[in-house]
C-alpha cells in the first residue's frame, strides 16, 4: 500500500452534498463514513445536530448514530445508550470532520472529529438498553441521514479502510519524485 499524509481535511474521499432520508450503501468493514459540518452556515442547533439511521439488507433498522450539538454536547448510539456526554471537549472551531469506524464485528464505534479520537466504545461495555444486540448485531447495508434530527450535516464520503488499487492521479500528485527506487536487475538505485 501507498501510504499518503492526510491532508487538513482529515480524509482522501471526494465529499458530496448530504440528501436526507434516502438510504445509501455503506460496506462498514470497508469503509469509514467521513462527515463533514460547519456550525457558522446557518444551520440549527436547537437540539439537533447530525442523526443516522441504519439498516441491514432487508431495509430494516440495525442502530443508529446520532451527535447532539446543544450544550453539552452528547452522543446517542440507536437501541443502546442515549444522551451519553463526550468524555472531552469537542474541537471548537466551526468547521469539523468526523471520520465514523463502526465494526461490527468487534462490536465497537469510533469517532474522530478533526483528527481527535472523541469516541472509542465498545457497545457490549456501554450499551444499557435491553435487546441491543438485536439491532447492532445484524448485517449492516445502508444508512440514512435523518431528516427530522440531522440540521448538521453538509457533505459526506465514504472512505477506504485500506488499499483498494492504485492511487488516483490527485494522490499520485503528493507522492515526492525524488525518490530513489532500486533497479530490479541489478539491486542498485
Amino acid at each position: 500500500c501507498l501510504h499518503l499524509p492526510i491532508s487538513a481535511t482529515y480524509h482522501t474521499c471526494s465529499l458530496v452534498d448530504v440528501v436526507r432520508d434516502v438510504k445509501i450503501p455503506w460496506n462498514s468493514e470497508t469503509h469509514y463514513l467521513i462527515i463533514t459540518t460547519d456550525a457558522s452556515a446557518g444551520a440549527t442547533t436547537d437540539g439537533k445536530g447530525i442523526s443516522i439511521n441504519i439498516y441491514d439488507s432487508l431495509m430494516e433498522n440495525a442502530g443508529g448514530f446520532s451527535i447532539d450539538f446543544d450544550e453539552p454536547q452528547k452522543y446517542v448510539f440507536s437501541y443502546c445508550v442515549y444522551d451519553v456526554p463526550f468524555s472531552s471537549n469537542l474541537p471548537t472551531v466551526a468547521d469539523k470532520t468526523w471520520k465514523i469506524l463502526l465494526d461490527r464485528t468487534n462490536q465497537r464505534i469510533k469517532v474522530w472529529c478533526n483528527g481527535v479520537v472523541v469516541i472509542d466504545d465498545l457497545l457490549s461495555d456501554v450499551c444499557t438498553s435491553s435487546g441491543w444486540e438485536d439491532f447492532w448485531n445484524k448485517g449492516q447495508e445502508k444508512i440514512k441521514f435523518n431528516s427530522f434530527w440531522d440540521s448538521q450535516s453538509l457533505k459526506y464520503c465514504l472512505e477506504s479502510k485500506g488499499c483498494s488499487g492504485l492511487p488516483s492521479e490527485a494522490e499520485w500528485e503528493n507522492v515526492k519524485t525524488d525518490a530513489s527506487f532500486p533497479n530490479v536487475e541489478t539491486g542498485t538505485t
